[in-house]
């Protein structure tokens, strides 16, 4: 059964990834916020600035700026945007995520950004933590490793880890990446990963 599935970020791993999870059988929603890109994306499946003209969108992956229609119903939410707008996105998505409370299980938090917060020097898991109450989500769950998307993209073999400190989480996301050239491996060593 396919898992609906937000991706916040429509750089060139965003892309990637949401192209990815879509050939996977999942229903995507990859969000922007610049709609201006959101446009062309949509009128030529395509994301030339990030990806140049030879990868194209998977015909069933849908494209908006509008964050509120990406989130809903989402089972899972991976944050693939600049590790400086992190917290600003998370920010925006926290009282979407409190309109949704009740209406189903809470979304898993996965992020495959890299880096630290400025100014606090937080891993993006901790921000994401500091952000997103508990309540409104069922755990973080971190995605790294040795990888770039354009390799992802022409399906180039890739190897990366998925850590939370709930493993079974880390199993859940597994299985959505999970392909025959895209290997993802759950640990529970979130600081490490």
């Amino acid at each position: 059964m396919p898992t609906k599935i937000a991706v916040l970020g429509a750089g060139s791993w965003g892309t990637v990834l949401a192209n990815l999870l879509t050939e996977n059988g999942h229903e995507v929603d990859l969000w922007s916020h610049n709609p201006k890109q959101v446009a062309t994306m949509r009128e030529t499946r395509k994301n030339e600035h990030y990806l140049g003209a030879e990868f194209t969108l998977h015909d069933a992956l849908h494209v908006t700026a509008d964050l509120g229609q990406a989130l809903d119903q989402a089972n899972v939410i991976l944050f693939v945007v600049p590790t400086n707008a992190i917290r600003s996105v998370a920010e925006q998505i926290r009282p979407i995520l409190q309109a949704h409370r009740g209406r189903g299980e809470q979304p898993i938090i996965v992020h495959a950004a890299k880096g630290l917060e400025r100014g606090s020097e937080l891993r993006i898991s901790q921000v994401l933590a500091d952000v997103l109450p508990k309540e409104l989500i069922q755990g973080i769950v971190v995605i790294s490793g040795p990888s770039h998307a354009e390799d992802v993209a022409t399906h180039d073999i890739t190897t990366l880890t998925a850590a939370s400190a709930d493993l079974s989480l880390a199993k859940k996301v597994q299985r959505l990446f999970m392909n025959d050239y895209f290997r993802l491996y759950p640990n529970t060593d979130v600081i490490g990963v």
